[in-house]
């Protein structure tokens, strides 16, 4: 694959095409599990032990169940620990779409910059994911609660669309790669975004909702099903996004002022 320029950052931003858009995240993860199969390997061994440990703890409650602040707790951990894993993955695949660089095997390397600030900001926006539920979206919430819990939802939603290009913009190690220039680089363009990225995952959560509704909610083989929508939707993510990234990012290639 040839290498991608990085497009000026004195130049106004361009105008992603959104079904262009979706099409393209589909052929780049292609190519990208085609140049770096071992990424797959790797993925699709984190994704069954996730699947493993979630059935092994009782985590995923059945559709009868209440959701406990326990259970939530603990799924979110478990799956931060995947995520741990998973990095790697997502950072080469953001390099090879940005930069047509292949990275020839999976190495984890928590100490390095790039990782840390990457796999952080993952906990960051799945920690503030979880607290609007934790706050008001469970059956004994009262209506101050259920009411703050909703606001604090939407939040969370309209940032992290905003800031998914700050992503890519880590992995390849952007000068100006933080989150008020993400924010700012994405201005303006929030439904175009949330439209290529609801787009793109569609067909995987329609084939997950069919699955559901053949296998029935309890089924071991779901979770796996799962877990495996979970992987290649997060991969499609990343392609998406490197891909918003490069149309929209100006200030995150602008190296920050000392």
């Amino acid at each position: 694959m040839s290498s991608t320029q990085i497009p000026d950052a004195s130049l106004p931003p361009a105008k992603p095409p959104v079904f262009r858009s979706v099409a393209r995240a589909y052929s780049d993860l292609r190519a990208a599990l085609t140049a770096m199969p071992d990424m797959l390997l790797v993925g699709l061994i984190a994704s069954c032990a996730y699947v493993a440990v979630e059935i092994a703890l009782g985590l995923s409650p059945t559709a009868d169940e209440s959701l406990s602040t326990g259970v939530l707790l603990a799924s979110t951990v478990i799956s931060l620990v995947w995520n741990f894993f998973i990095t790697p993955i997502f950072i080469a695949i953001h390099r090879f779409v940005v930069l047509g660089e292949i990275t020839p095997r999976y190495r984890l390397a928590p100490s390095e910059p790039r990782f840390l600030m990457f796999f952080g900001w993952t906990v960051v926006l799945s920690l503030a994911g979880t607290v609007p539920t934790l706050l008001g979206m469970r059956p004994e919430a009262g209506g101050f609660l259920a009411a703050l819990g909703a606001i604090l939802m939407i939040l969370f939603f309209i940032v992290s669309v905003r800031m998914i290009i700050l992503f890519p913009a880590i992995a390849v190690d952007a000068p100006g790669a933080d989150w008020p220039n993400a924010y700012a680089d994405s201005r303006g363009n929030f439904w175009r975004i949330f439209g290529i990225i609801l787009l793109t995952m569609l067909p995987l959560l329609m084939g997950g909702l069919l699955a559901a509704a053949i296998l029935g909610e309890g089924s071991r083989i779901l979770k796996v099903i799962w877990s495996l929508i979970g992987l290649f939707g997060g991969a499609l993510g990343v392609t998406a996004s490197s891909r918003l990234y490069q149309a929209l990012a100006r200030r995150l290639q602008t190296p920050v002022r000392t």
